[in-house]
């Protein structure tokens, strides 16, 4: 095969250059090829780790971009739950967690009240007032729950027209959140319960009328003590339950309140109240 002789020239030229051979066109001698060959690939070695440090020096000035975080889906009926705890009105049942079909309805009255979307706080806090205002929803309503309020899934038009008054009656006011240790709701005791505090009552009455007599006996004594075991036995304290008679000679260490006894407790068979101890 017969090579063109610039070409043939051109590549002796490149040999000589690396060493690989010496001499003139027409005397080629070849050299020892092993201290050439180490030689070169100790420079591309050197260049390889200077490549590297170049392109290292260009990634440190380039700007870094920022890896987001994937967004957290949020809890919307948490959310509501939540809220709804912080500004229930006095005596409305806390609720664990809101159903889909109960937060569907809230939504649906948000959004006809022209409330921005999932802000129940804002709802709640103006609803809370409007039930305060209104002596049906506040004290009468015998179903003191979210559901009687706002209904569920779709509310009916009775439902609507009736958050649609109450938040009207209390935008001008929103009410502010309430811990629950902060709360003084009405406390709801099991009907079993009525008949004992009942005769603590009763006994108190008797025992009040002894002393104004001075026909005080060991019986009226033994009642109270009997009365107040009975509160002890279901864990109350007679304490929260004694009037305020003025009487000095008590026969136990269960001390009188500084004013007179305020009711604020119903039991669960009245009013529709459903709550569990």
């Amino acid at each position: 095969m017969n090579i063109h002789r610039s070409t043939r020239t051109r590549c002796l030229n490149e040999l000589k250059e690396l060493g690989f051979i010496k001499g003139s066109d027409s005397h080629i001698v070849l050299c020892d090829p092993v201290p050439i060959l180490r030689k070169l690939k100790k420079q591309r070695r050197l260049l390889e780790e200077q490549i590297d440090e170049i392109v290292s020096i260009d990634d440190e000035n380039q700007p870094q971009k920022q890896i987001e975080a994937p967004l957290r889906q949020r809890d919307y009926m948490q959310e509501a739950t939540d809220a709804w705890n912080l500004y229930r009105p006095k005596d409305y049942q806390k609720i664990r967690r809101i159903s889909s079909q109960l937060v569907k309805a809230i939504d649906i009255h948000m959004k006809e009240l022209g409330v921005e979307p999932h802000n129940y706080k804002e709802f709640f806090s103006i609803l809370k007032t409007g039930i305060e205002r209104s002596d049906f929803w506040a004290k009468t309503n015998s179903s003191k729950t979210l559901q009687s309020i706002t209904g569920i899934g779709s509310p009916t038009d009775k439902k609507k027209s009736n958050v649609y008054s109450l938040f009207n009656d209390g935008v001008e006011a929103p009410s502010n959140s309430l811990a629950e240790e902060e709360r003084v709701d009405t406390i709801v005791y099991p009907a079993a319960y009525r008949a004992i505090i009942d005769e603590y009552d009763a006994a108190q009455t008797l025992y009040s009328q002894a002393c104004q007599n001075r026909s005080l006996t060991d019986d009226h004594r033994d009642y109270i003590v009997r009365t107040e075991n009975s509160l002890k036995e279901i864990g109350l304290d007679p304490a929260s339950f004694r009037f305020k008679f003025g009487i000095r000679d008590w026969p136990t260490d269960t001390p009188e309140p500084s004013v007179s006894r305020v009711v604020n407790w119903t039991y669960d068979d009245e009013g529709g109240y459903s709550y569990g101890f």
